[in-house]
């Protein structure tokens, strides 16, 4: 980890540089589901599609209310350890969504495969 010292200017270039690994990928997951609505594929049931789109969705909308705000506050103020402790929390909101929707869809692909 950054030092303390360093925190705020670091903090700063990695939200710079947030775009294309940690806010593109979601909303390409949302507008993928969202198209899955009328492209269905064969594995996955509607049900699967809809939980999807919710799932996606509350990744992004947490995305903006809880680590966006958070991050920028930590490029403006620097360190503070709460606000550290309040991005690992927030962070399972995602990290349960994208696994939900992970053995959702993995269920789907698993039931078509040709096993005899």
């Amino acid at each position: 980890m950054q030092a303390v010292s360093n925190f705020k200017a670091y903090v700063a270039a990695n939200n710079a540089r947030a775009l294309v690994p940690s806010i593109l990928p979601p909303v390409i997951l949302l507008l993928t589901s969202v198209a899955l609505i009328r492209l269905r594929p064969d594995f996955g049931s509607a049900r699967q599609v809809y939980l999807s789109v919710f799932l996606n969705l509350l990744v992004v909308a947490s995305t903006v209310i809880w680590p966006g705000r958070i991050h920028s506050l930590l490029a403006q103020n620097g360190y503070d350890e709460q606000l550290v402790q309040k991005l690992i929390s927030t962070n399972w909101v995602r990290t349960i969504a994208f696994l939900v929707q992970g053995i959702s869809i993995g269920s789907g692909v698993i039931k078509q495969l040709p096993i005899k």
